[in-house]
């Protein structure tokens, strides 16, 4: 509690308060901000298995750097970087003119799950065929989807 005779303080706005005291705060919010407009522009201009693998590392002056966790979706990147750079300067994202794209783990929880698809019914088909014709059990059990084979007697 203050004492009776201290002079009364008002409250500041937030915008007020990072201007003049939290510059470094409102700087790193700043930047923040501009990594998320950009993660979200990156993810309109990728397709999607490839925006769920791509993260923005940090942004050197003209220089935007991507990571990713998989070898070929940085291959796959680093072909495509020249319509990349236009398609984000078509999307109004200025001042980048080079991307770097570097692969590394990415944070946990960031990639999405595998999910496994499930066989169109010409390869469904093919299977049951080849279970059919190969005459073995165990082949036949696995395909047919028990995953175990019968026990033999």
């Amino acid at each position: 509690m203050s004492p009776p005779d201290a002079p009364a303080r008002r409250a500041r706005p937030v915008n007020e308060w990072l201007r003049t005291r939290g510059a470094g705060f409102g700087e790193l919010l700043a930047r923040a901000r501009e990594y998320q407009r950009l993660e979200q522009v990156l993810g309109r201009l990728l397709a999607p298995e490839l925006a769920a693998l791509t993260r923005i590392a940090v942004r050197h002056e003209a220089r935007l750097v991507l990571v990713t966790s998989s070898a070929a979706v940085a291959a796959r990147l680093r072909l495509d970087s020249q319509r990349l750079l236009q398609d984000l300067a078509e999307a109004g994202t200025t001042g980048i003119a080079e991307l770097e794209v570097r692969v590394a783990p990415l944070p946990a929880g960031t990639t999405p799950e595998r999910t496994r698809r499930p066989l169109s019914p010409a390869a469904r088909q093919a299977l049951d065929r080849f279970a059919r014709d190969s005459g073995d059990p165990e082949i036949e059990a696995i395909i047919r989807g028990s995953g175990k084979p019968p026990k033999r007697t």
